[in-house]
């Protein structure tokens, strides 16, 4: 049966293509037996002989089929008819979340919650059914005029419980770049987590107008997600956004499961605590959650000033620094026989007693006379004089001496003291690493960083040229490191090789002026083959050396689309699809609606490109009328292709027998059929006609074609 048959399981009436997916094409029908609009996915006719796509198909109608949320698109039926695989869901119609995001920008704070809000409600209900999205992004958050917010497409759910075996195993990415989690990055097993996950990128885009991490490519997306942290919300919007939901975004975007919202109900009720101004129960970052936030001022930290250890480290040395010696113990005075009186606090202690009595008074009797002082006394006082100030000078250079010492020693005492607590740490080489990289690594160790720039050709941008001190130096913690890092050769205008011939524009942009990297793509046009017909990045744009250069070449063909000859007869419909230089190939079917020998439908649909030297055919279904039972013709001794015509005509499919004959007439002829002439046969339950056609080779065994 055909990818898109005009009555589905004699239930669903196509009406018109709405999309394609990876594995299936969606369309708008009519349930005629409801008389209502719905959505029919058909899994391609390529991938139904591959019981892989079949079951992954038919598992995502049982996920789907088990949610019956107003907030989540609903699954009516599925099934397979005649061969063709389809899952009938509610249709809906309006705009998506990305679509809204690419022309309004970021939202504004109460429109991304209510959001938020309707889509972590939604997720809840799935997580109790235990079926995870995987997908969550802005392409698959519709709004409909009628019923408001949808969540569409869990085609790469699964079930977390239940018999199904898992067709995604460990290893194999699922999910889009931008949104999945860091676990679906490195191909490990999804949970509920992951949804939360991708619920945090999608609120982080709407308050900030952008994702938390974008590349040129989904591996540079995917390095994001699994080794840096995200930006700070509240730093992005310029103080925009309150810490309050700054952290709850944080806590969605935590690299470890564990670290994140654990139910999404309890994300609806913060998110909801949070619009209406209430306080959040649940907003604080868990600890590991908290230590991924306190490097995330890595990120804006390069412009040159030193980087904050950590935390721990930190409040250690401050410890260390502050602790002082135990005092040694008083010791206790010696008990008096009588105990005094304790004197008064801030009082002035009491003069010392005179160590000699004073002299007694002289008598009033006159003073002896005085006795004259001779050469050799005033000699042996000055010599008295002078021993004394010798003795005094001596112990005063004692005292210096002794005091020397002492500091000496207790110098290098409280340095010994200083290298058991800051001991010494060899440096390792940063040359040729990336810049955070680089960063990281001189944090874990203790150090101190400082960034200088400048340009270098034979370092590539942002890795770093050279660091001071060098690699191998034995430092102490708290040492400020100088890395110099590359800002890359000096940029160079791309020319324009626009009209070119492929092999001289390779030649221009790979030259040494230039030394571009060039990749070249081949494209259905007309122009001559190898002529350029584009280029990125556009002429003119300013790129550094290795710069690589996408040029896109013609091959010579031209692409054109298929003719729309539904509803016109049958030979109408061939000289056109001929004339568009398509190849035409017929096959005839019953249908009750449309007249006999005029299209009902073609495979691929009206407006499908198709390249003309392809080796692929237009089919075009022809009605042989609503009466599905034919009368099979009398064909013995026609010639093999004139029973093929006669019967095709009667709308059969024919089956031909090879054998050998003695007779040279029957040579290429008809000598029997099977089932016999005038047979009534219906077209649905018998639509094979068997013919027996001689052939003139020996010992030829029978053989179906």
């Amino acid at each position: 049966m055909a990818e898109n048959p005009q009555l589905l399981a004699g239930r669903y009436e196509f009406v018109r293509f709405v999309a394609r997916g990876g594995m299936s094409s969606v369309y708008l029908a009519r349930d005629v037996r409801l008389d209502r609009p719905v959505a029919v996915k058909v899994l391609f006719a390529g991938l139904a002989d591959n019981p892989s796509f079949v079951e992954r198909f038919r598992r995502e109608a049982l996920a789907a089929a088990r949610l019956n949320h107003p907030r989540i698109v609903r699954v009516y039926d599925s099934g397979q008819d005649s061969g063709t695989y389809f899952i009938v869901m509610e249709y809906i119609e309006g705009q998506t979340l990305s679509k809204v995001l690419k022309q309004e920008g970021a939202l504004t704070m109460p429109t991304a919650l209510r959001i938020g809000e309707d889509v972590a409600e939604a997720l809840a209900d799935a997580h109790k059914q235990n079926v995870i999205h995987r997908d969550v992004k802005p392409g698959n958050i519709m709004f409909t005029p009628s019923s408001g917010l949808k969540v569409t497409d869990f085609g790469i759910a699964r079930a977390v419980t239940g018999s199904i075996s898992d067709l995604t195993q460990t290893g194999t990415v699922m999910g889009t770049a931008t949104y999945f989690s860091p676990e679906q990055a490195k191909g490990d097993p999804a949970d509920y987590r992951t949804d939360i996950y991708s619920l945090g990128v999608v609120l982080f885009e709407m308050l900030a107008g952008k994702p938390p991490f974008y590349g040129d490519s989904p591996i540079a997306v995917a390095y994001q997600h699994v080794n840096e942290p995200p930006p700070t919300l509240h730093d992005v919007t310029d103080g925009a956004i309150p810490p309050e939901l700054s952290n709850v975004v944080a806590r969605l975007l935590a690299k470890r499961p564990e670290d994140r919202y654990q139910d999404a109900e309890l994300l609806r009720q913060d998110l909801a605590s949070i619009r209406t101004g209430r306080p959040s129960r649940s907003a604080a970052l868990p600890a590991g959650a908290a230590a991924a936030g306190a490097a995330t001022g890595l990120a804006t930290e390069y412009s040159g000033k030193s980087a904050k250890k950590p935390q721990r480290r930190r409040e250690s040395r401050q410890r260390a620094a502050t602790a002082a010696p135990s005092a040694p113990p008083v010791p206790a005075a010696p008990a008096a026989s009588h105990p005094a009186a304790p004197p008064p606090v801030h009082a002035t202690p009491p003069a010392a007693p005179p160590r000699y009595p004073p002299p007694p008074h002289p008598p009033s009797s006159p003073p002896p006379p005085r006795r004259r002082v001779t050469e050799t006394e005033i000699i042996a006082a000055r010599h008295r004089r002078r021993t004394a100030l010798f003795w005094a000078s001596f112990a005063l250079i004692l005292a210096l001496l002794a005091g020397i010492i002492t500091f000496i020693s207790l110098s290098t005492d409280n340095n010994s003291d200083d290298s058991a607590e800051a001991p010494r740490i060899d440096l390792p080489s940063m040359v040729r690493n990336e810049e955070p990289v680089a960063v990281n690594r001189l944090d874990e160790l203790g150090f101190k960083w400082k960034l200088e720039y400048e340009e270098n050709a034979q370092v590539p941008r942002g890795q770093v040229i050279r660091q001071n001190p060098r690699a191998g130096a034995r430092l102490p913690e708290d040492t400020e490191i100088i890395l110099t890092i590359s800002l890359g050769a000096e940029a160079l205008s791309v020319p324009n090789v626009v009209a070119w011939d492929v092999d001289d524009a390779r030649r221009l942009l790979e030259s040494g002026e230039y030394r571009f990297d060039v990749l070249v793509q081949q494209v259905d046009s007309s122009l001559p083959v190898g002529q350029v017909i584009s280029q990125s990045p556009e002429p003119g744009e300013q790129r550094q050396p290795g710069t690589e250069i996408i040029l896109s070449i013609s091959n010579g063909q031209q692409a054109v689309p298929v003719p729309d000859v539904v509803g016109q007869p049958r030979a109408v419909a061939q000289a056109t699809i001929s004339q568009a230089g398509l190849r035409y190939e017929e096959r005839r079917v019953p249908s009750e609606t449309v007249p006999v020998d005029q299209v009902i439908q073609t495979d691929p649909v009206a407006g499908t490109e198709i390249r003309t030297d392809a080796d692929t055919a237009v089919v075009v279904f022809i009605s042989i009328g609503s009466d599905p039972t034919r009368t099979v013709p009398y064909i013995i001794d026609l010639t093999e292709a004139e029973a093929r015509d006669e019967l095709e005509e009667s709308g059969f499919i024919v089956a031909v027998i090879y054998q050998q004959v003695l007779l040279p007439e029957n040579v290429g002829r008809v000598i029997a059929q099977e089932p016999a002439p005038a047979t009534s046969l219906s077209l649905d339950l018998f639509p094979t006609v068997t013919i027996t056609v001689g052939s003139d080779q020996e010992n030829l065994e029978p053989t179906v074609s």
